[in-house]
């Protein structure tokens, strides 16, 4: 997983590797530097909780050395299908993530629990099924750049899940992040990749496209608007695309809040609309 990170990091941005290095250092140097090392990891003031939700695009960002983060949510859905009817979801996603250094983490994600009504047929539970991955920042914001943070995103999804939500193939998604302080208060968030997807049992291959643009309102406040594309959204399917705003709240250094509200404005598959609401924790 890490050696993919590092390979589409020197793909899609090839002039950063001759400032970077992206190799894994040896256990030996970790160990003999370990105090230097947990030195520069752990200063004595963090800034504050930075999670990957509620945005539609994630961070580039990792959460530090040592640290553990838990990101939760409740989100609920309606959706119009095709073939008529009313179609309701109600569903508790969750992101669990740990540092192993300044520049990696890894992580483990899923929708979590679902409920799904629909129109003339009985309410169907489950879960969907889980996803392991890795973050690596490979360049961190500073002057010489333009405050600009790069860092890029492997999940691999197993086949599980329940309740007519499982997949029948391993699936998974690359993507390359970005987060650019783009003015005092204003940060710009994109990500754009590809995803090995399933369809009703079938695999498909789709590109990955997603926005966030934040202003804080406050030391603890901060606002948001953003979408998110996937094309095609199912196999042979048409472009799927989602806009939403929402609002944050840090109750504490070391904790969020969050609230979404979007809805769906191209595809079949997409949420019309949907509202969500999380909190996230580091420890």
């Amino acid at each position: 997983m890490l050696m993919l990170l590092n390979g589409f990091a020197a793909l899609t941005c090839p002039f950063i590797s001759e400032f970077f290095a992206l190799d894994w250092p040896p256990v030996q140097a970790s160990q003999q530097q370990a105090p230097a090392a947990a030195k520069d990891d752990k200063p004595k003031q963090r800034d504050p909780i930075n999670p990957d939700r509620p945005g539609i695009a994630d961070g580039s960002m990792v959460v530090g050395s040592r640290v553990f983060q838990i990101e939760l949510g409740i989100q609920h859905e309606t959706h119009d299908p095709a073939g008529g009817g009313h179609n309701r979801l109600l569903f508790m996603p969750a992101l669990f993530r740990y540092g192993l250094d300044s520049r990696y983490e890894l992580r483990i994600e899923t929708l979590g629990l679902i409920d799904q009504w629909q129109t003339g047929q009985s309410a169907m539970g489950g879960y969907q099924p889980v996803s392991l991955g890795a973050k690596m920042q490979f360049q961190q914001p500073s002057d010489k750049n333009g405050q600009l943070s790069l860092g890029t995103i492997a999940r691999v999804f197993t086949p599980t899940g329940s309740g007519g939500f499982q997949t029948q193939h391993t699936t998974g998604d690359l993507r390359l992040a970005a987060d650019w302080t783009m003015a005092p208060h204003w940060y710009l968030n994109p990500n754009f990749g590809f995803g090995f997807y399933e369809d009703n049992g079938r695999p498909f291959s789709t590109l990955l496209g997603a926005l966030t643009l934040s202003r804080d309102l406050d030391s603890k406040t901060q606002a948001f608007v953003d979408g998110g594309v996937q094309s095609p959204e199912d196999r042979g399917g048409l472009t799927g695309t989602i806009l939403d705003i929402g609002i944050t709240y840090l109750p504490t250094n070391d904790t969020q809040l969050d609230f979404s509200i979007g809805t769906g404005v191209s595809g079949h598959s997409t949420p019309r609309p949907f509202v969500g609401l999380g909190y996230s924790v580091r420890f």
